[in-house]
């Protein structure tokens, strides 16, 4: 499974209110589910953020397309009405499998990762903390602007 995490954060002047997270483009072959925000993204104040998520299970669709990609804006209210809505922001995700790790005294080679041979999955690098940017999209609004980024995390 994969976590989908989409930070907004208020990079303008005036607080912004009700911030959401609006799918615009998934190429996932199953079902995202809905993004959820926090209560706290009922009000950011200037510099504030809220990190609002999503869940995803890849199915083999997704794999032989070789690649997941996920189209997100934000939105927010802005004080004394009207709202605020970011570029679309994209990040997309390599999904082709890793080769199959070889048989032991199989003659394909000793260069396999120890892991692997255990029957352990590979690495494929850690997206904890680092923000896999949907693009860094930014839009400004009678001086506000509001950022949406994402993360994939995969949980096992």
């Amino acid at each position: 499974m994969a976590t989908y995490s989409f930070e907004v954060r208020n990079t303008g002047n005036v607080t912004i209110t009700d911030a959401t997270v609006e799918e615009v483009e998934f190429s996932g072959a199953g079902d995202l589910s809905q993004v959820t925000c926090p209560t706290s993204a009922e009000s950011l104040l200037p510099g504030d953020s809220v990190v609002c998520t999503a869940t995803y299970t890849v199915v083999a669709e997704d794999l032989a397309s070789g690649e997941l990609s996920n189209t997100a804006t934000a939105t927010g209210g802005l004080p004394g009405g009207g709202t605020v809505t970011s570029d679309p922001s994209t990040a997309s995700v390599d999904t082709n499998p890793p080769a199959p790790v070889p048989a032991p005294g199989d003659d394909q080679g000793t260069d396999t990762p120890a892991a692997a041979a255990k029957g352990d999955l590979p690495d494929t690098g850690s997206h904890a903390g680092a923000i896999v940017a949907l693009g860094a999209a930014l839009m400004a609004a009678a001086g506000l602007t509001m950022l949406v980024a994402t993360r994939r995390r995969e949980e096992v």
